[in-house]
């Protein structure tokens, strides 16, 4: 109980300083595709911060960049909110998937940039996602597992085959048991083969909810918490 009040009112501290610092990019990757993304500086704080990069849903592709701040942690960012950490939010083209190997060496692309560009401390990178996001969730944890230092996939799906190269990686998995857009099945099978490889993986599923179990995750000041107390050791 004293832990999460302290945490609150760390949080609370969080949302009433000055709003994080806003700034659009684009890259050029290796197979030559333009991927535009958002970062957001928080405010206040100097050093080596923690990197999130949020992958976003089918929903939020396209152009408009500013469709990417729909949910999830941009969401939050977009409200006012000074996360304690750098947020990087790309957007995925239209009609692509952050699942695929193109779009996957992208990210790669995105992540080697920002680690140039901004104070990034490395043994702080996380990644997370919804829906389409957490299928690029896995997908980027299966392909660079020794950058991550945590995982988590919401209402995703991951390549069984590939799965295994996130034992070494903390991953926390969300789903609703209701969804009709991802079957929560994917969950539980990537939740079973992880659980026999990776002693720090963790399965949550909500009873009662359909696809939406983006919302309560990244409103939970446990999971944040969580997130970010992971350092990638490897």
């Amino acid at each position: 109980m004293v832990r999460k009040l302290i945490y609150s009112i760390i949080f609370f501290q969080f949302t009433m300083a000055a709003p994080m610092i806003k700034f659009f990019h684009s890259i050029q990757t290796q197979a030559g595709m333009t991927l535009k993304y958002i970062v957001y500086m928080p405010e206040g704080l100097s050093g080596e911060l923690p990197l999130v990069l949020f992958l976003h849903g089918a929903g939020e592709r396209g152009k408009n960049i500013d469709l990417v701040g729909m949910h999830g942690f941009p969401k939050q960012a977009k409200a006012g909110i000074n996360l304690p950490f750098i947020l990087v939010t790309p957007q995925c083209p239209l009609d692509r998937y952050w699942s695929e190997p193109e779009l996957v060496d992208g990210l790669i692309d995105i992540q080697k940039s920002c680690f140039q560009k901004f104070d990034v401390n490395t043994n702080r990178f996380y990644v997370t996602g919804l829906s389409m996001g957490g299928y690029g969730t896995y997908a980027l944890a299966s392909k660079i597992p020794h950058k991550i230092a945590a995982a988590l996939p919401i209402c995703g799906a991951a390549d069984l085959k590939t799965i295994h190269q996130m034992k070494n990686i903390p991953t926390w998995i969300f789903h609703g048991d209701q969804d009709q857009v991802v079957p929560v099945k994917n969950s539980l099978d990537a939740f079973e083969i992880l659980d026999q490889l990776n002693p720090n993986v963790h399965l949550t599923i909500y009873e009662g909810i359909g696809h939406d179990s983006w919302t309560e995750t990244y409103q939970n000041p446990d999971v944040l918490d969580w997130m970010l107390s992971q350092r990638n050791q490897r």
